[in-house]
């Protein structure tokens, strides 16, 4: 139930990205100027970006077995073990969780920020914002770093929860 609520909020996602397109270019359509580079350059990240939220929920709705399996194991719950879930399984379970959501958060990130530096290297005064640009760089390398930690929660969230449960034992 958990991964299924997960699925339809990544899918909640990529329609808000598809709708944050209509926020793009509505002032534009009232200035005629909607023929600027970065302009599309930005719908076009926003499309790329809604559509694979899109993709990535469905696959997660349809796939909600084999994940579940994935996450806690190949085990039927009954009502007698759902009471006695082990310990091990509750934290393979939130690290998962957290691991998507930090996923589905920094990805759109990752995806503005390079539309943003390419931007700032197209613009008529590239030299003049060097110092923005290695900015930019910075917070790719932090958000990359950040997908790279969700990465490994999502598919690490059993020898995680090991290690996690060895320092507090």
């Amino acid at each position: 139930m958990l991964i299924r609520i997960l699925s339809l909020y990544t899918m909640i996602k990529g329609l808000e990205h598809l709708i944050n397109i209509v926020q793009i270019l509505y002032p534009y359509y009232f200035m005629n100027v909607a023929s600027s580079f970065s302009l599309w350059g930005i719908v076009f990240l926003a499309f790329i970006t809604g559509a694979l939220f899109l993709v990535l929920g469905l696959f997660v709705w349809i796939k909600t077995a084999w994940i579940a399996n994935l996450v806690v194991g190949n085990e039927q719950f009954t009502q007698e073990k759902v009471a006695a879930i082990k310990e091990s399984q509750l934290y393979t379970l939130g690290l998962t969780l957290v691991g998507t959501f930090v996923f589905i958060e920094s990805l759109p990130v990752l995806i503005s920020l390079f539309g943003q530096l390419i931007q700032l290297s197209t613009t008529d005064f590239a030299d003049s914002f060097e110092d923005q640009r290695d900015k930019v760089w910075l917070q790719i390398g932090v958000t990359i770093f950040k997908l790279a930690l969700s990465l490994a929660l999502v598919l690490r969230a059993r020898g995680v929860a090991h290690v996690i449960r060895k320092i507090r034992s």
